[in-house]
Order: structure tokens, then C-alpha cells, then sequence
């Protein structure tokens, strides 16, 4: 009869140790489901800070980009403007080199009008030479205009590679959002669930 209590006795120690360490676990369990929830909320923050920083870099270039696009058009338009004086010019030159022709054929007729015939084709001349000038000068804007193109073709390349590069990185934030996003939800549902365990059996303790 002394031996079946000792025995007993001895049982009921052993259970309340084999009790003690599993709610030690089970609060262990939850401290690390906890840690884990709290280190992937911070991760999906940081992931949230650096999507917002990409996503305004986004809109800095497609304001930049439709801003390079409005002065291109309205480039080609003063091109075409450009084009069409000289287009004119050269027909005002065709004109006075034609009527120096005719007024040089009267002046051996009319001795008479020599002098005002003369003073005519002088004045004639001064224009051309006032339309070379001015073609020159055009041609030289057109020579501006050609390099400020090849400027903004550029600046458009630049301005595509960035935009892939951002496009590229809200990928990568996002695709690593989603995977923090995931891991910290369950995190949460073990943190959760850890405690709630720990919760249950603690009061026995």
C-alpha cells in the first residue's frame, strides 16, 4: 500500500512537469509567431514607402514626357513654317532675277531710262542679296532646329529608359509586397492562434 502511493505520487510530479514545459512551448511558440508578424509588418511598410517613392517618380516622367512631346509639335509646326518662307523667298529671288533680265533687255532700247532702269536694278539686287542673307539665316535656324531634334530625341530615349527602369522596379516592390503581404498574414493568423493556445492552457498553470 506505501509503495502504490509513492508511485503515484511520483506520476502526478512527472505529469506536472511534462505540463509546466509545454506551456512553456506553447509561450515560446507565440513570442516567435509574434516576432515573426511584427519583422514582416515592418518589411511591408518599408515595401510601401518605396512603391509610393516609384509610383511619383512615374508621374514626374510622364509629366515630363508629355511636356518633351508638346514642344516637339510645336517644333515641327515652326519647321514647316520656316520651309514654306524660304519656299517663298526663293520665288521672290526667281522674280527679281527674271525682271533683271527683261529690265536690262529694255535698257539697250530706252538710253532714255537708262538711269531709271539702273537705279531699279540695283535696288533688285539689294533685295536679293537681302534674300540670300535671309536664306542663309534660315538655313542656319533649320540647322538649330535638326540639332534641337536630335536633343529631344534623346531626351525622349532618356526619358523611355527611365520609365522602364521605374516600371522594372514597382515590379519588383510589388512582387516582394505581395510576398510580405502573405507572410505576414499568416504570421498574424499563427500569432493569433499561438496565443490563443497559450491563452487556453496558461490558467492551468
Amino acid at each position: 500500500m506505501k509503495y502504490l502511493i509513492t508511485l503515484t505520487l511520483f506520476s502526478s510530479l512527472a505529469f506536472a512537469s511534462d505540463y509546466k514545459k509545454s506551456i512553456e512551448k506553447l509561450e515560446e511558440n507565440h513570442k516567435n509567431a509574434q516576432h515573426n508578424y511584427e519583422e514582416y509588418k515592418n518589411n511591408l511598410d518599408i515595401v510601401d514607402s518605396n512603391l509610393k517613392q516609384v509610383d511619383k517618380a512615374l508621374n514626374d516622367l510622364s509629366e515630363g514626357k508629355k511636356k518633351v512631346q508638346y514642344h516637339l509639335k510645336n517644333s515641327e509646326k515652326n519647321k514647316q513654317k520656316l520651309a514654306g518662307h524660304k519656299t517663298k523667298i526663293d520665288g521672290y529671288i526667281a522674280k527679281e532675277q527674271k525682271d533683271i533680265k527683261s529690265e536690262e533687255k529694255k535698257l539697250a532700247a530706252l538710253m532714255k531710262k537708262v538711269k531709271k532702269l539702273q537705279k531699279n536694278i540695283e535696288s533688285r539686287k539689294l533685295n536679293i542679296a537681302a534674300y540670300k542673307q535671309k536664306k542663309k539665316e534660315i538655313d542656319k535656324e533649320l540647322g538649330d532646329w535638326q540639332e534641337q531634334q536630335n536633343k529631344i530625341a534623346d531626351l525622349v530615349k532618356v526619358i523611355a529608359d527611365k520609365e522602364k527602369t521605374a516600371q522594372a522596379e514597382k515590379k519588383k516592390w510589388s512582387d516582394k509586397r505581395t510576398g510580405y503581404n502573405k507572410e505576414m498574414k499568416k504570421w498574424k493568423k499563427e500569432s493569433i492562434a499561438a496565443k490563443a493556445l497559450h491563452k487556453k492552457y496558461d490558467k492551468f498553470d
